[in-house]
C-alpha cells in the first residue's frame, strides 16, 4: 500500500443509513441503523488544483452509490458490505486508498459493533 507524504483526502463521516444486514432472519427482513465512515486518499497529482468538480471525487455521487448499493440487496456480513463500498471508492482511478468503517448501532444495548477495512488500488 502506498501512502504519500502529501495527499488530498475525501471523507464522508457519520453517514447514517438503514440497511438489511446480518446473519439472522430478522436482520435480513428488517433494516437496521448503520453508521458509515469513508476516507479516500487520492493519488498524487490526481487533482489538478482547479475549482471544478470534474477534477476530484464527487462525494455526493459516491454517497448516492453507497445508498443504492445497500438498498439493492441484503448483506449477511458487515465485512462484505465494507468490501463493496471500498470497491466503489477504488473504481475512481484517482483513489489510491479507501478506508471504510461500518457500525451497527442498535444490535446490542451495551455496545456498538462494526468493522473497519483499508484497501489500496495496489491490492
Amino acid at each position: 500500500m502506498t501512502i504519500a507524504k502529501s495527499y488530498d483526502r475525501i471523507v464522508i463521516r457519520d453517514f447514517a443509513i438503514d440497511a438489511r444486514i446480518g446473519i439472522h432472519a430478522h436482520e435480513q427482513i428488517n433494516a437496521q441503523p448503520l453508521l458509515i465512515q469513508c476516507e479516500l486518499q487520492l493519488k498524487n497529482g490526481a487533482r489538478q488544483s482547479k475549482d471544478d468538480i470534474a477534477d476530484t471525487v464527487d462525494y455526493a455521487a459516491l454517497r448516492q452509490n453507497v445508498i443504492d448499493m445497500l438498498q439493492a440487496r441484503p448483506y449477511q456480513l458487515l465485512e462484505s458490505a465494507a468490501e463493496d463500498i471500498a470497491r466503489l471508492c477504488l473504481a475512481d482511478k484517482r483513489v489510491q486508498n479507501a478506508k471504510v468503517k461500518i457500525e451497527k448501532l442498535k444490535i446490542f444495548n451495551d455496545c456498538v459493533v462494526g468493522v473497519e477495512i483499508l484497501r489500496s488500488a495496489d491490492d
